[in-house]
């Protein structure tokens, strides 16, 4: 699930940064500038009059004006500075939040047709009982076959309030389900236990629910026995600073969290208090994904050493841009800071290299477990030694039984692969033994047929990646 509400997210976040909600008073000009300025402003006014009255086509005042804002932010060079209409504010912070309106569905074009893929819980489309594999024959009474995906999602989408008649078949069923548009929320946070000790904490973006949210999944990992911690701050883009001062409050008990500088080099201290201070071995994976609060949080967690950081280098965007509301209507956001950690190291363009170098995706989170002091811990990435064939996950077995510690050895007198994990073996023979097979020369078997013969193991499939334990 984690990698389609990453995909969502990726989808409907059209830009996250570390954003400041402050007003902000212009620096008086000099005075021996403040005629030139005075000079330019009677240019452009005279050239927006002379382009309305004079044009030969024609042009939209409003459309004219939105070109003047545009050039000046344009000419900073800046991409994280933008103008944006009360509309547009609206949008992005309901996309910083994780917020649309809408039921609440993913939907996939398959052979069979538009079937329903995720419902984001808590959503109209869950209250109304649709199930993933649900497949939408009609939308307010218009046929699905033959529509392109796109077709079919912008006759369900639609105002909040307003309702969508829909026609389902859930294998030989079909009913007819009316939905109410509603607000959707995209979780911010997901949780879980990858071993009995090891909670795993995955962080999508810093929203205004975040910290709170963040804080109710690490004390379920706690009284759910984790005693160290996975935190996954890949592909986060970032949000709310507010949001990553809180959630620093469950691992450092005071102090500076980072530090902002504004355009006369004038310094300042953001730091917190009451805090936790948080003793237990952590694990942070970072990847050039990793931008913006991501990165103060890492920076945060790397400079009071209470957590190892595993990954790739992070982006390295260390501005922070302000959210300043126009007194005409509108809004600005505008860079007016650059972030350092709590040791004043730098990150804007450089990023925060981490403690352990792993490229390979697939082995970032094995890598974090074997850090924390664990074994017998099998992952792998789709495609590499865990294939899907007639809907079925084949595990190759080699590699598998020695990350679990087991042997593994051809018997030529039965022509067998024998196989010893613990105190269970497995013979098994190509054509005989259910779910075995040999392909490419690797020898496979499937997740169903190990877990009859190994019911003790732990197995989690997040996003692409499989992650097999043997406690």
């Amino acid at each position: 699930m984690s990698k389609k509400w990453l995909s969502i997210q990726q989808k409907i976040i059209a830009i996250i940064l570390v954003l400041s909600l402050f007003s902000l008073m212009p620096n008086v000009a000099q005075a021996e500038d403040q005629d030139s300025l005075e000079k330019q402003k009677a240019i452009m006014n005279e050239i927006y009059e002379l382009i309305e009255y004079y044009h030969l086509q024609g042009v939209d005042p409003d459309e004219l004006m939105q070109g003047a804002i545009w050039g000046m932010i344009d000419t900073l060079g800046d991409p994280y500075t933008a103008y944006f209409t009360d509309e547009e504010y609206q949008s992005f912070t309901d996309s910083l939040n994780g917020s649309f309106v809408g039921i609440g569905v993913v939907v996939e074009k398959n052979e069979e047709g538009i079937a329903v893929q995720t419902i984001i819980p808590g959503s109209p489309a869950e209250e109304a009982g649709l199930q993933v594999g649900d497949l939408i024959k009609s939308v307010e009474g218009i046929s699905t076959e033959g529509k392109t995906l796109e077709q079919v999602t912008d006759q369900i989408k639609g105002e909040e309030g307003t309702s969508v008649t829909m026609v389902i078949q859930r294998d030989k069923e079909t009913m007819t389900k009316t939905i109410t548009r509603g607000d959707v929320y995209l979780p911010s946070v997901e949780s879980e236990m990858l071993t009995k000790e090891i909670g795993y904490l995955r962080l999508y973006a810093f929203g205004e629910r975040a910290a709170d949210e963040f804080k109710q999944h690490l004390e379920q990992l706690k009284e759910k026995g984790m005693k160290k911690l996975i935190l996954d701050l890949r592909d986060n883009p970032g949000g709310y600073l507010d949001a990553a001062l809180k959630i620093s409050k469950n691992f450092i008990k005071e102090g500076p969290i980072v530090y902002v500088k504004d355009n006369i080099q004038q310094e300042e201290e953001l730091a917190i208090q009451g805090g936790t201070d948080w003793n237990s071995p952590m694990v942070v994976l970072i990847n050039e994904g990793t931008a913006s609060a991501s990165e103060i949080l890492t920076g945060a967690l790397k400079d009071y050493n209470k957590a190892t950081i595993v990954g790739t280098n992070s982006f390295g965007k260390g501005v922070v841009q302000s959210l300043i509301r126009l007194e005409n209507g509108g809004y600005l956001k505008l860079t007016t800071n650059e972030y350092f950690t709590p040791k004043k190291n730098k990150m804007n363009k450089i990023g925060i290299k981490p403690d352990i170098m792993v490229e390979e995706v697939d082995q970032q989170l094995s890598t974090a477990i074997t850090t924390l002091g664990e074994k017998n811990i099998f992952v792998s990435a789709i495609g590499s030694n865990w294939i899907q064939e007639n809907n079925k996950d084949y595990v190759a077995l080699r590699p598998l039984v020695h990350a679990l510690g087991g042997k593994i050895f051809w018997n030529s007198k039965s022509s067998s692969l024998d196989v010893v994990i613990g105190k269970t073996k497995m013979v098994l023979t190509k054509g005989k033994s259910a779910g075995f097979m040999i392909k490419d020369g690797q020898s496979f078997l499937t997740l169903a047929e190990l877990t009859k013969h190994l019911p003790e193991l732990k197995i989690n499939k997040k996003q692409e990646i499989l992650t097999i334990y043997l406690p």
